[in-house]
């Protein structure tokens, strides 16, 4: 356990709600809670956590912490989720308190920083940890304004870019945190001040995907161009400019030229390079309509656990007979060893743009 594990986890939960004082309250807040009013149970929780009017009951206060957790109050989870993890149950613990988090919770994205330093239910990562410990900042905790010092004191230059791309995904998608468009692209600014072309795909991907600003499929290829211009070869700029020819997005007389882009994408190692092609080839995008091309190419994809390519490729299959589907197969194996054809997941922030087509026709 690291050094600052005991710090950590002496958390606590802050922002009173509802503080009971009297039996008259505690009577109101059981009416309440029992009438299923969120707020009164995490009160009444409160109160029976630190024996104020009722006699000290952990178990019943936890009770009350869940079921408020089950309705969606973010107080409530980060409560629940402290329990479970002084339980060492670090499973629930991660799954409430990222819960919390997803609704803006300072608290329980504090928590998750410390899993992170710590190890706890999770290999430690100093650049996840000070991601949470930055983002908790910045919705209002005062604790993770030491733990944010201490990171930019102690992590490498890289880390600290790496910490920055991470918080900035975090904000642009919206997933795990709430969306914070502006406060995104401010911070993927700064980390471009390294000159580093992820940069450029990240923001392309903001654009591309309209989070929190107005679609715009040029602006993504202004960027993707530009991480290019910084890195020949870079690969998720390829497959980003791939994706945007293919899919019509820039209008459909540039469908042709995504083959190219899929065909140095393939040679560079990208299964999603082998799928584009195989979606080439089965609809005669750029080169000629071939469907044992298309099939080879799809079966390397599904081999490298691009998901989308299976069924595509599964379609196929009526057109060939048993031993021409074996041969291809083969093929298909042979041609992904011999490629050097890496498996989906391994880079899989970076390689975000294909085209979901779920249908051949």
């Amino acid at each position: 356990m690291r050094s600052l594990a005991l710090m950590l986890l002496s958390l606590t939960l802050s922002v009173p709600i509802l503080v009971a004082q009297t039996d008259v309250d505690i009577a109101v807040l059981r009416t309440k809670a029992e009438a299923g009013d969120v707020k009164a149970e995490v009160a009444l929780a409160r109160a029976y956590e630190s024996g104020t009017g009722v006699p000290h009951d952990d178990a019943r206060a936890f009770d009350l912490y869940l079921r408020a957790a089950k309705a969606g109050d973010p107080e409530a989870q980060n409560a629940v989720a402290f329990n479970y993890r002084s339980e060492k149950n670090f499973t629930e613990s991660l799954k409430w308190y990222g819960l919390a988090a997803k609704q803006g919770n300072a608290n329980a994205m504090f928590n998750l920083g410390t899993h992170y330093y710590n190890g706890d239910g999770v290999p430690i990562d100093d650049v996840q940890a000070a991601s949470w410990f930055w983002l908790a900042r910045k919705a209002g905790s005062k604790r993770a304004e030491n733990a944010v010092a201490r990171g930019e004191h102690d992590l490498s230059p890289s880390q600290l870019s790496e910490v920055k791309l991470t918080v900035a995904d975090m904000l642009a998608e919206g997933k795990a945190v709430p969306r914070d468009t502006a406060t995104a692209m401010a911070v993927y600014q700064d980390a471009g001040r390294y000159g580093k072309p992820e940069v450029q795909v990240r923001i392309a991907k903001v654009f591309l995907n309209g989070w929190g600003v107005p679609e715009d499929a040029a602006k993504a290829e202004t960027y993707c161009r530009t991480a290019l211009d910084l890195e020949k070869n870079f690969l998720p700029a390829i497959l980003c400019i791939a994706y945007l020819d293919q899919s019509g997005r820039l209008g459909d007389n540039r469908r042709k030229e995504a083959f190219s882009w899929y065909e140095k994408a393939y040679n560079s190692g990208s299964p999603l390079g082998a799928y584009g092609l195989g979606i080439a080839y089965a609809n005669g995008d750029g080169t000629q309509k071939n469907y044992e091309k298309a099939f080879t190419y799809l079966v390397i994809a599904s081999l490298s656990n691009v998901e989308v390519a299976i069924p595509l490729a599964k379609q196929l299959e009526q057109k060939f007979s048993p031993d021409t589907l074996k041969k291809l197969v083969k093929k298909a194996n042979e041609e992904k060893k011999k490629k050097g054809i890496f498996d989906f997941g391994l880079l899989d922030r970076q390689f975000a743009y294909v085209v979901k087509v779920d249908r051949l026709p």
